[in-house]
């Protein structure tokens, strides 16, 4: 009955896939204008990710083994739009206009594809534990850290504020 209307199970995710990037994109809107600078743009990344971890949760484990797999084409930040990666860009960029800059082998792209990774390996490592911890939590921590890394090694200053140690 159901293939009726979607081919194959491929066909019937990817229509899942799509509802909930459109949802996703509605939702974050607001971060484009938030006022982002060299100060706070570390706590802003991760109060980002907070959110998309708080978002994914609230599709549960077995929605998001199906969305974070290999076979979603809208999680390849290598094709197409990403806006995971466009959110953190930006926010990257919009502080790079505020007297920052990154080293000169250093891209704002570069940087947001670190932290999509890592968040990727978060959430795979949720799902495979079925959802056994609270991914917010964990996204807290462990974003925060990366976060903390990477803007000192590669952005030369630490400042990140919320991250807890």
């Amino acid at each position: 009955a159901i293939y009726r209307h979607f081919p194959t199970k491929e066909s019937l995710l990817l229509y899942y896939f799509d509802q909930a990037k459109e949802r996703f994109l509605e939702q974050s809107s607001g971060y484009y204008s938030l006022d982002i600078n060299k100060d706070n743009l570390g706590d802003k990344i991760l109060d980002f990710y907070v959110w998309y971890a708080e978002y994914t949760k609230n599709y549960g484990v077995a929605f998001c083994r199906n969305f974070f797999n290999p076979k979603n084409r809208s999680l390849n930040a290598n094709k197409g739009h990403n806006a995971i990666l466009t959110t953190t860009d930006d926010f990257i960029i919009r502080a790079m206009t505020q007297d920052y800059s990154l080293p000169d082998s250093e891209t704002p792209e570069r940087l947001s594809r670190a932290l999509c990774a890592i968040y990727k390996g978060i959430v795979f490592d949720w799902c495979s534990s079925g959802g056994t911890y609270d991914i917010v939590e964990c996204v807290k921590r462990y974003m925060g850290e990366h976060i903390n890394v990477i803007l000192h090694v590669n952005m030369g200053k630490p400042f990140l504020k919320k991250a807890q140690h």
